[in-house]
């Protein structure tokens, strides 16, 4: 959500938006990037993961956008802020109260409408409005489904959302569990992407290891942030991983290994 918001807000304020898998070595003249890269300069860097004081990547940006216009100011005052940051950076969607936390399939239909929102700032707005209205993230995302504005975008969206779901539960019927020292770990071949909370719930095991989405020569290795395990930083929990890591988030949640998914499983 907050590299989803970030983007909708950079292109109400007129930029360009592209997704790219690594901060380039320079950017382009009035080019910013934001959630990538472990910089925060308030000028033209803005991610959060190298400081678990900061918030996410897209308050960031509306901190700095606050004198733009009354919108950035709400923004950066939202109620749902609260939540935006605890899902983002503490406990993950699934550990918000059930009565702020938003339903998982839609939630998932508005973010994978990204791509079509980007193409009309008027409706991207439309979704930032919303947000800085709502009183927590469940109320934000049913806003806009229920906006009259969004429905052609988002139903279509959630049509291939629930096509994409058949197709997902698939995928899960072929991750491994496998057990090292009363740890209960699940393999996978394949990026496991926004489905690893779906099987985590479905195959009860306490970590996840599969193919990085970003670069695949690497591998995502999650913890289960709402299981036994949850206190413990997935670091502690697989140290001989850990140090081949070239990203652990900073509330210990996950980590990516310089590993294909037979050398990790040779190390555990």
């Amino acid at each position: 959500m907050d590299d989803f918001l970030g983007a909708l807000s950079c292109a109400v304020m007129g930029y360009e938006v592209r997704r790219v898998p690594k901060l380039p070595d320079t950017l382009g003249e009035g080019d910013i990037a934001f959630d990538l890269g472990g910089m925060w300069d308030d000028e033209r860097y803005f991610d959060h993961h190298q400081d678990p004081s900061l918030p996410c990547s897209a308050a960031l940006l509306w901190q700095r956008w606050s004198g733009a216009g009354d919108l950035y100011d709400a923004l950066a005052n939202a109620p749902a802020l609260d939540d935006l940051n605890d899902a983002d950076t503490r406990v993950g969607i699934a550990g918000l109260p059930e009565d702020r936390r938003p339903d998982r399939v839609k939630l998932r239909a508005l973010l994978e409408a990204e791509a079509e929102l980007l193409k009309d700032p008027r409706l991207c707005l439309v979704v930032l409005q919303l947000f800085a209205a709502a009183s927590n993230l469940r109320v934000w995302v049913d806003a806009c489904f229920s906006d009259s504005a969004l429905q052609g975008v988002l139903q279509a969206s959630l049509n291939r959302t629930l096509a994409a779901e058949e197709e997902e539960q698939r995928v899960i019927a072929t991750i491994q569990v496998r057990e090292v020292d009363e740890l209960k770990i699940g393999v996978s071949r394949v990026p496991l992407g926004r489905i690893v909370q779906r099987a985590f719930e479905q195959l009860g095991v306490d970590v996840l290891i599969a193919p990085n989405e970003r670069e695949p020569d690497k591998v995502s290795v999650v913890r289960d942030s709402q299981g036994r395990y949850r206190e413990i930083p997935v670091a502690e929990l697989l140290p001989a991983l850990a140090q081949r890591a070239t990203f652990i988030h900073q509330s210990g949640f996950m980590m990516v290994v310089a590993l294909s998914v037979d050398e990790a499983l040779e190390l555990i």
